[in-house]
């Protein structure tokens, strides 16, 4: 439990804002601006409801759907939750809670290898603690809205199809080779018997990598042991620097996205991984940790590659 100072000032937190201290006071940015807007034009007036997730023939054969919104957050549970996901568990329950809406709780436990019941009673837990609930009570009937992406792959494999057919998707058939030599070489994976010599590196909720300059010579295979020595999760991504700044702007619209490329490796808190690399080109390879918020509060490294 929050000290009572604390719970205190959570509880003014969520409350509407026109009831703090009796004051008609509203905050505004574009998210309840866009809500705003479609409300007030009816735009998903016409909306059904299914009554669960399901694609556009199932929702239409529902009733009209009681919450004029619906927000989701749709946490992985294969770590325990940063400040990031508190942002987010506050943005999207909160302006379902204030626009008479329901945020759908929604694991996206679809790595059950890297997943633990551990991680998602914590994040349940989270949730609650921060004073919300994936409950909704329209026209006095009461509805849980927590759901598992497990449950209904079925779906998500035939809008992946229909995707595909429809030019707004594709399956990459490339090899790892390819796929290595069409995004820039910085070397290729390495094999841990011929490793040179092991590297640790290990990372912390400071984030910071320990050690972060690293120096290598030209075609050494380097075996680098990486341990998250944090409460929450990180990840090494080795890479040019023009491909982490890629990676990481799909990581802000995918914050969830996992990783099997052999250059990189995402660890939950107090776990470790390896990567096995051989350095074939002279330069300087970055690495970087990708999730939202950590590249840019300085979670980041080189490995100087000095030439033959």
């Amino acid at each position: 439990m929050p000290p009572p100072s604390l719970s205190s000032s959570i509880s003014r937190h969520h409350q509407a804002p026109a009831e703090i201290e009796g004051q008609a006071l509203r905050t505004s940015n574009f998210l309840r601006q866009v809500i705003e807007k479609d409300l007030a034009t009816g735009t998903y007036a016409q909306r059904q409801w299914g009554g669960g997730p399901g694609d556009a023939a199932f929702h239409d054969a529902g009733q009209p759907d009681p919450a004029k919104i619906r927000t989701r957050f749709p946490p992985e549970p294969n770590g325990y939750l940063h400040v990031g996901h508190a942002k987010s568990i506050c943005l999207n329950f909160g302006l379902a809670r204030d626009y008479g809406g329901v945020c759908h709780m929604r694991f996206d436990d679809t790595n059950p290898e890297k997943e633990e019941k551990e991680y998602v009673d914590s994040i349940l837990d989270a949730v609650q603690w921060l004073g919300f609930n994936w409950e909704s009570n329209f026209n006095g009937k009461q509805e849980s809205h927590l759901y598992y992406a497990s449950n209904y792959f079925d779906f998500m494999y035939r809008a992946a199809e229909y995707l595909i057919t429809a030019g707004h998707a594709y399956v990459d058939e490339q090899t790892a080779e390819d796929m290595r030599i069409n995004r820039g070489d910085f070397g290729k994976p390495g094999v841990a018997s011929k490793a040179s010599r092991t590297v640790t590196i290990e990372m912390t909720d400071n984030m910071r990598y320990t050690p972060a300059d690293i120096q290598v010579k030209q075609g050494e295979t380097v075996r680098f042991i990486v341990k998250n020595k944090g409460q929450v999760k990180h990840e090494l991504s080795l890479g040019t620097q023009q491909e982490l700044l890629e990676h990481l702007e799909q990581m802000r619209k995918f914050p969830d996205m996992e990783h099997d490329e052999p250059s990189k490796v995402t660890l939950a808190p107090g776990k470790q991984g390896e990567i096995v690399w051989q350095f074939t080109k002279a330069g300087a390879v970055n690495f970087a940790c990708l999730m939202p918020g950590h590249y840019e509060a300085g979670m980041k490294g080189q490995v100087k590659v000095n030439k033959k």
